[in-house]
């Protein structure tokens, strides 16, 4: 029987009226040899549907301090998929972490790619009675963000205490784990988790969501 992370009611008034609401399961996770006071969040239902373990890193989030689990919703919504589906996310993070070591990156190149349309951009400045036009391509776009995706995940693997640098050695991560259900609204490329009385983003749930074969095979429609 799945527990509920505690909403406080009146955040919803911050949400706009026309945005999609629904419980769905999440994981809950304690790293137990980092500091196992801390929970954090990790989808168990975009991994089940995608072929790519970015995802358990990329959609994990830290808990609000003193976050709530209770028997039952302090809101009302749908919870249109009841359980999580088959996912590893111990494994995922281990072989997240060989990958680092090895300096081995396509499956997050092919996750970056899924979740982000790029394009130029042209920028505009103002010199004196000038205007000057600069475009950035899109592959240099794609480069910064990768760059920033591999520094995150070198700073994970490391806070977690899963990688001996010394030694280029990567070890399990030891998780507590708790399927739970969180409160989600998801508005357009925009998404979030609402817990307590905190609004945490998480984007890439709606873009991925918003992609019909992820979607249909989650929600079903």
């Amino acid at each position: 029987m799945y527990k509920y992370l505690y909403v406080e009611p009146t955040v919803l008034k911050k949400l706009s009226s026309n945005v999609t609401k629904m419980w769905l399961p999440f994981l809950l996770l304690r790293f137990s040899e980092y500091k196992p006071n801390k929970q954090y969040i990790a989808d168990c239902l975009l991994r089940g549907a995608i072929d790519n373990r970015y995802i358990s890193i990329f959609t994990l989030r830290e808990l609000p301090k003193n976050t709530k689990i209770v028997d039952t919703p302090s809101i009302e919504a749908d919870i249109p998929v009841k359980t999580c589906m088959n996912t590893d996310i111990a494994t995922d993070l281990m072989q997240i972490g060989i990958d680092y070591i090895n300096n081995n990156f396509d499956k997050l190149d092919e996750f970056i790619t899924m979740v982000e349309e790029y394009r130029d951009v042209e920028i505009s400045t103002r010199v004196f009675l000038r205007t000057r036009r600069y475009v950035i391509p899109a592959e240099r776009i794609k480069a910064i963000d990768r760059k920033i995706a591999i520094e995150v995940v070198g700073g994970l693997i490391k806070k977690f205490r899963m990688y001996r640098q010394g030694e280029k050695t990567v070890l399990p991560p030891v998780i507590d784990i708790q399927p739970i259900y969180a409160f989600i609204y998801i508005s357009g490329m925009n998404a979030g988790l609402v817990i307590g009385k905190k609004i945490i983003p998480i984007n890439i749930y709606a873009k991925l969501l918003s992609k019909q074969k992820v979607r249909e095979s989650i929600l079903g429609s």
